[in-house]
């Protein structure tokens, strides 16, 4: 398996999971300017054989009725540990009501850690980010593309990426859906579509949606920066990180 020297030496440091993983936490945190909360029981299996390593491409998951992360032995890297990270720190999986997202709108929820996993990358390990950015090695290469140039896209054009932070991380002091509601009310643009839990096609509904409100408040110039950035733009411009709306 080809590998960049930045995974070998990652690896390296992993000998010691535990500390590995305080050190991911500190600077998940520091990146998001917020506390970054992991379940007191959560548990750590690094497995050769079993689901969800079974499933081609699969590196790692969090699952949440365990409080446990999986990695896939030889297959995981710092980027997979983070993303996990972030599902076990997330509202989605650490609230009971919206544990329905996590099975139904799996996809948007995979879509915004991954964007936010790309933001800890970019602010802390530029060898990862730049991999990950460029797809270099299957072992740390983007998972929900799509979703996450969309999401880049909006934090670029409409919504801070802080107010994404602010209801992607559980908060247990704040009221999530008082946060979510205040969301709805300034950008109008439902992300989760979290009325709309029979519909398929996600992803086609958060673009027309976020395509017809920028186009309502940015007017045509809007709208084309948004078109470009989605349908023409290379993802080193959409996933710069340091450009979006902070």
């Amino acid at each position: 398996m080809h590998v960049p020297k930045c995974y070998q030496i990652f690896q390296e440091e992993a000998c010691d999971l535990n500390k590995t993983i305080d050190v991911l936490v500190k600077d998940i945190g520091a990146t998001f300017s917020t506390k970054i909360l992991l379940p007191n029981d959560l548990g750590v299996d690094i497995i050769a054989f079993g689901h969800p390593c079974e499933v081609p491409g699969v590196r790692g998951a969090y699952v949440i009725e365990a409080r446990k992360i999986v990695l896939c032995d030889y297959q995981w890297c710092r980027k997979t540990l983070i993303h996990e990270l972030m599902h076990a720190a997330s509202s989605f999986s650490n609230i009971s009501q919206l544990l329905e997202l996590n099975n139904k709108k799996y996809e948007i929820i995979e879509g915004l850690t991954e964007l936010l996993t790309g933001y800890v990358l970019f602010t802390k390990y530029k060898d990862c980010y730049e991999n990950w950015l460029e797809s270099r090695y299957p072992i740390c290469s983007m998972s929900y593309r799509r979703y996450v140039k969309l999401f880049g896209t909006i934090t670029q054009v409409l919504i801070p990426i802080r107010d994404l932070i602010r209801i992607y991380v559980y908060n247990p002091n704040a009221n999530w859906f008082e946060e979510y509601y205040n969301f709805l009310n300034c950008y109008n643009l439902d992300l989760l579509l979290i009325k709309r839990c029979n519909t398929k096609n996600f992803y086609e509904l958060i673009e027309k949606s976020a395509l017809n409100i920028i186009r309502r408040n940015l007017g045509r110039e809007g709208e084309k920066n948004f078109k470009e950035l989605l349908y023409e733009a290379p993802l080193s411009e959409v996933l710069n990180y340091s450009t979006m709306l902070k």
